[in-house]
């Protein structure tokens, strides 16, 4: 069996989803340049767990959103779960300097659906080759980063019920096409545990305090519904009916046969008075605040 006996599987073999993009940094100086670097304490990561966390600009905007996992002492993996992991080495090796840390991509890991009970939140299960982890959400999905597995062959299904899931559990992963755009705040990472307020600094980190303690944010992150079977693409803009720009669809997927569901960064206090459309004309319904479960819209 490909995975260690001590998981609990509703299905005998994971499910492979898509390539998982994740970023290796390791070294004797790992830890001390993820932790100058990132938005989580880092320090506080021991081996055998995981963190969210985030790499932001100087400008206090998001370039990057993961979860970061120590399975060793002096080895982080940051796993973009929309995010470039090319993109990120690039980026971040201009950061480097003397430190001993080597960045890279990892290659022939894929993303599953586990069908598991999810550990303990926070608490890496290790498998013969790879990593489990829950996912944040009112229902429990578990995470599994793997080698790619002989058969069966990604499956595109199960692939948009896991993009919906993501969607509905408020996950407000930011792809290459909306990197940089905003901030922690207006994506509400910080329910996800990314965001340290107690730490020494990191890029963006002054903004960041900011905004927590003097407020000042104006936008939120959203679940929307969009009148189009083909999800629109990553950083589509939304506008009002006179065509004023509103907002930014993060991502989306298809939901039936007429519609799909996504995530929007849009104004925070007027939200429930918008009616608002892609440039195309397609219709948006905005469902409610991301992070809040949809049965208690």
């Amino acid at each position: 069996m490909l995975f260690a006996t001590s998981w609990i599987f509703a299905t005998t073999v994971p499910i492979p989803l898509a390539t998982a993009e994740i970023v290796e940094l390791s070294g004797n100086d790992a830890i001390v340049f993820a932790q100058s670097q990132f938005s989580s304490d880092v320090g506080l990561l021991t081996p055998g767990h995981y963190q969210w966390s985030a790499w932001l600009s100087a400008q206090g905007r998001v370039r990057q959103l993961f979860a970061l996992l120590r399975p060793d002492p002096d080895r982080l993996l940051a796993w973009l779960p929309r995010g470039s992991a090319n993109d990120m080495v690039t980026a971040l090796t201009r950061y480097v300097m003397r430190a001993k840390v080597a960045l890279r991509v990892v290659p022939d890991l894929v993303l599953h659906d586990g069908e598991a009970e999810p550990s303990a939140s926070g608490v890496l299960t290790p498998a013969d080759s790879g990593w489990l982890l829950a996912l944040p959400g009112s229902t429990p999905r578990s995470a599994v980063l793997a080698s790619a597995p002989a058969s069966p062959a990604p499956d595109p299904r199960r692939l948009v019920e896991w993009q919906l899931a993501d969607v509905d559990a408020g996950l407000p992963w930011i792809g290459p096409e909306v990197a940089d755009m905003f901030t922690p705040q207006a994506l509400g990472i910080e329910r996800l545990g990314a965001i340290s307020h107690a730490k020494g600094c990191y890029p963006g980190q002054e903004i960041v305090a900011r905004l927590h303690y003097r407020g000042g944010n104006k936008r939120g992150c959203f679940r929307v519904s969009i009148e189009q079977p083909a999800p629109p693409r990553p950083g589509t803009s939304i506008v009002s009916a006179t065509g004023s720009a509103l907002g930014t669809l993060l991502y989306a997927a298809p939901s039936d046969a007429m519609r799909s569901r996504g995530l929007a960064v849009l104004p925070q206090q007027e939200a429930e008075h918008l009616a608002p459309t892609l440039e195309s004309g397609a219709c948006v319904e905005i469902l409610g605040p991301a992070g809040k479960s949809p049965s208690t819209d």
